[in-house]
């Protein structure tokens, strides 16, 4: 397939086509929208940062600016094939944050018609579908359902109950993923994983819990002793973060 590395970062709207950037974790192949992508790096010194999350290995600096650098095998729970050598570096809703993987090859022009759903291998499944290319399979992650995941590990701990970092994980994972949200995959795999794990889905309730946390002075407490834990989460404001659940919950589900 034809690789289009100068043209325009998305495609025109009624081409039937897309842009990925192809990357490899261990013997797997995996895609990222083109979109998405601000520039790929070679490995960089990283400062580890003190009780950081598990899957962030710390910040790096590029021109300047600090980074989270989040370990993608880590987070996928695949094995690298010796020392990844790659980063790349993503520029979303103004939030940086980099991903260590272990080589990018190249950028691909893809028709959707070389696309299929990823087959069932487990209720799990992390995959939005697989590109089939004439030499080999690339597989694309599926945002929606991994959101849907930690909305309910949030709301099955009991709201006001859940650990600061899940609430970030979840305004992470939708800040980088809602300008590309298929909101009605999204709301079927919440109600699939929802039901799967015998948790009650009750929009309302969780608006209302997420008002009652916004002015409970002890959550708000507990934001601000992680942000100072975790230099990864930068200046987002606890108002902020909420406000932002709240928004997205309201408009996706």
């Amino acid at each position: 397939m034809a690789v289009e590395e100068n043209k325009g970062i998305l495609l025109e709207t009624g081409t039937n086509e897309f842009e990925i950037v192809e990357f490899s974790i261990g013997s797997v192949n995996y895609g990222i929208n083109v979109a998405k992508v601000r520039e790929v790096i070679t490995r960089t010194p990283v400062t580890e940062m003190p009780q950081a999350h598990p899957y962030v290995d710390g910040l790096f600096t590029l021109r300047g600016k600090a980074i989270p650098l989040v370990n993608l095998p880590r987070c996928l729970n695949m094995p690298s094939q010796g020392e990844p050598k790659n980063i790349i570096v993503t520029e979303i809703n103004n939030y940086d944050i980099g991903f260590l993987v272990d080589s990018v090859s190249r950028i691909h022009r893809i028709s959707w018609k070389n696309m299929e759903p990823a087959p069932e291998v487990g209720d799990q499944s992390r995959v939005v579908g697989i590109v089939k290319m004439q030499e080999k399979i690339i597989l694309l992650l599926d945002f929606e359902t991994i959101i849907a995941e930690k909305l309910e590990t949030v709301v099955s701990r009991k709201t006001d109950n859940s650990r600061s970092k899940d609430f970030y994980d979840l305004y992470l994972l939708f800040n980088l993923k809602s300008d590309n949200l298929d909101k009605n995959k999204l709301r079927g795999a919440v109600n699939t994983t929802f039901a799967y794990r015998n948790t009650e889905l009750d929009v309302n309730s969780i608006l209302s819990d997420l008002n009652d946390i916004q002015s409970n002075a002890g959550f708000r407490k507990r934001w601000e002793l992680y942000c100072k834990r975790n230099a990864y989460v930068g200046e987002l404001s606890f108002d902020q973060m909420i406000e932002s659940l709240r928004g997205y919950i309201s408009i996706y589900l």
